[in-house]
């Protein structure tokens, strides 16, 4: 009988079809190192990866030469099927589904054989009528030793310093992107200010802000200028220097004006939540979209765009009832907003673990940018941000280098 079984959690199950089989406390640290737990009528095999994996049941009338040069990982065992009906699944394949090959009910011997590992691994079960016999392991796996890693690269400018830093390679990135930026290099400022305000280097923060600031045509996006501005506002505060805004304010191009002051000055940040929720209108919206054509047979469509009017009517139980964080077309200004409910109600760890969860989704406008600056700097969402936690933004791989 030849099956390809998914094993979960590393192993798949031979058990008598019956009541009472259990596992649980044979797979001690030995048995996982051995790659065979053993109890009354189950065996569980362990697996080198938890995927798919072939499986080859072959009954014999008597036990077979050995041919251990073939295989990379062999143990040896015994099972009792009181049944007459021998189960092959994986550890949590539903029971009733579950493939059964019929044996004559006794004691039988089993050898296993494993091959593929660190690849599609393919395992060969030998039954025989045999006696009962301790788990044993009659060839050894070693693992290869693990190539040495490749030398990395020093970056060769300011775009590829930022992927590194999105890589989740933190230090390497920032001691390049200060270097350009002491060349010169407003990107690689820019990039620099967001890294050192997640490691709460306020100070330093300052100069390379200002750079940007002083020449936003260095980057093409206009929200790097708006990060940048909010940043300079947060610094104000840590430093205690007030004054900090309008000095940033006085270096910017007369160009930027309208733009300074709807971002420094008056210190906008990413759009909150106002007013009363209005569920009336929002349960009429979702009535009309529910019903109408526009979204008939596209429920994916329709259920982003159910979430985009409970965030716009503010009914907060909604938008948080409507958020899947499986679907693939909720972008990081979604999982903001989801955030953002639970730190209004107070819950900052119920907010974190939306965002700790998503934080690969989060997605640059500019190749300058390396981290979500809104976490730093929402009113919401920024007192949530603890060192450790701005520590796991920086070495999660986010945008085009966490993308899977």
């Amino acid at each position: 009988m030849k099956l390809t079984l998914f094993a979960d959690h590393h192993q798949v199950h031979l058990l008598d079809d019956r009541d009472g089989t259990d596992l649980t406390d044979a797979w001690s640290a030995q048995a996982t190192d051995d790659r065979l737990a053993a109890a009354p009528g189950i065996i569980g095999i362990g697996t080198e990866a938890a995927d798919d994996v072939s499986v080859e049941l072959k009954v014999l009338t008597k036990a077979p030469p050995a041919d251990l040069a073939k295989w990379q990982h062999v143990t040896s065992g015994s099972i009792e099927v009181t049944t007459g009906r021998l189960v092959a699944m994986g550890c949590t394949e539903y029971l009733p589904d579950a493939k059964r090959l019929k044996l004559k009910p006794g004691v039988w011997a089993l050898r296993i054989s494993h091959k593929g590992l660190g690849r599609r691994e393919q395992v060969r079960v030998q039954l025989w009528p045999g006696a009962a016999a301790a788990p044993r392991v009659e060839k050894r796996y070693v693992a290869p030793a693990p190539k040495p890693p490749k030398p990395v690269k020093a970056a060769k400018n300011a775009k590829a310093a930022a992927a590194l830093a999105r890589e989740g390679r933190t230090a390497e990135a920032l001691e390049a992107l200060l270097r350009f930026a002491g060349e010169g290099d407003g990107a690689a400022a820019a990039s620099a200010a967001v890294l050192l305000a997640y490691q709460g280097r306020w100070a330093e923060v300052v100069p390379h802000a200002l750079a940007l600031l002083k020449n936003p045509a260095a980057v093409y996006a206009g929200n790097v200028f708006d990060d940048l501005g909010a940043l300079i506002n947060r610094c104000a505060v840590e430093l205690k220097d007030p004054a900090l805004v309008a000095r940033a304010a006085a270096v910017v191009p007369p160009a930027m004006a309208p733009r300074t002051k709807a971002v420094i000055l008056d210190n906008v940040v990413p759009r909150l939540a106002t007013g009363a929720p209005d569920r009336t209108r929002f349960d009429a919206a979702v009535a009309d979209a529910t019903n109408g054509k526009r979204f008939k047979g596209k429920p994916d469509v329709l259920a982003l765009h159910c979430f985009a009017l409970a965030q716009g009517f503010n009914v907060d139980d909604e938008l948080l009832a409507r958020y899947d964080p499986t679907r693939l077309n909720h972008t990081f200004d979604h999982v903001l907003a989801v955030a953002r409910v639970h730190a209004r109600r107070k819950s900052l760890d119920a907010a974190w673990a939306v965002l700790e969860a998503q934080l690969r989704r989060w997605w640059p406008m500019d190749t300058s940018q390396v981290a979500p600056v809104e976490l730093l700097v929402d009113p919401l969402l920024a007192p949530l941000m603890t060192p450790e936690r701005c520590a796991k933004v920086l070495a999660t791989p986010r945008g085009p280098e966490g993308r899977p």
